[in-house]
């Protein structure tokens, strides 16, 4: 599973000509990827705790974010 922000985003979505990190990984491997543009901190905190049973998956990657990003109700 992957969580984070747009370092860990689907990029396939904006650029059709590379597929991103994440995709590559998913050729290889089964992926589950919450990441989302624009997440902080507790965004991606969010994104874990949103996983009901963490044992289903063998590794967990988290791109963290700048400190400096804060969440907002928008």
């Amino acid at each position: 599973m992957i969580l984070g922000d747009s370092f860990a985003a689907d990029w396939s979505v904006k650029y059709k000509d590379y597929p991103g990190w994440v995709n590559l990984l998913a050729k290889e491997y089964n992926v589950v990827n919450l990441a989302m543009a624009g997440a902080g901190e507790y965004k991606v905190y969010k994104q874990l705790t949103s996983i009901k049973d963490l044992t289903e998956f063998d590794l967990i990657l988290v791109a963290h974010c700048s400190p400096w990003r804060l969440s907002t109700r928008r």
